[in-house]
């Protein structure tokens, strides 16, 4: 479904207002709850390999779809605060959730939107989920960076995320730097991040 929505999306929707599907993934982390109160609900987790998201449901239990490759749609798809660092939904009756089968979600990165440097005016596209990582670990790093010196501008961050991308991009086509030059002289000490 080219159509879809991204977990990232969803996830990016601001807390407090109503994500728009449909959106894929994998369901996991089923568990059947009891408030308070005693009335149930559910909670899972879903993804697609590159973001995850808590579910809750006050209405349908989830627990059937526990490993499945799912379709979340409909109304009533509810962002929530984040909490520990993860983005929350919660599915209301009106949501439907329909099963794809057993699987992880099938992610076609290549038919996502390109990426336009204004540096090198190349289109750049995504060729498979593990480049998604790979990027989504070199913004973490990046934003690591520039708050270590105190540069947290959205530029800042860009300029050290497209370095550590093309540094990883060379080591992942084989480039290896040539030299064997220690450059930390301390080895057995503890070192740290």
């Amino acid at each position: 479904m080219s159509n879809n929505k991204t977990l990232v999306d969803v996830a990016n929707t601001q807390p407090g207002a109503y994500a728009q599907g449909p959106f894929q993934g994998t369901i996991s982390k089923t568990q059947a709850r009891h408030s308070k109160a005693g009335k149930a609900f559910y909670k899972a987790v879903i993804t697609d390999g590159i973001t995850t998201i808590d579910v809750t449901s006050f209405s349908r239990d989830l627990n059937p779809f526990e490993g499945q490759l799912v379709t979340i749609n409909g109304m009533g798809i509810k962002r929530g605060e984040d909490f520990r660092g993860m983005a929350q939904i919660s599915l209301s009756d009106k949501t439907t959730i329909t099963s794809s089968g057993v699987g992880s979600i099938p992610i076609e990165l290549t038919g996502a939107p390109s990426v336009t440097s204004a540096k090198t005016d190349r289109n750049y596209q995504f060729s498979n989920k593990n480049e998604g990582i790979v990027i989504g670990a070199c913004l973490n790093k990046a934003v690591d960076i520039c708050i270590a010196v105190e540069k947290t501008d959205e530029d800042s961050i860009w300029m050290v995320a497209s370095r550590l991308l093309r540094v990883s991009n060379r080591l992942s086509n084989g480039d290896l730097h040539s030299t064997s030059e220690v450059l930390v002289s301390n080895l057995d000490e503890e070192q740290p991040y």
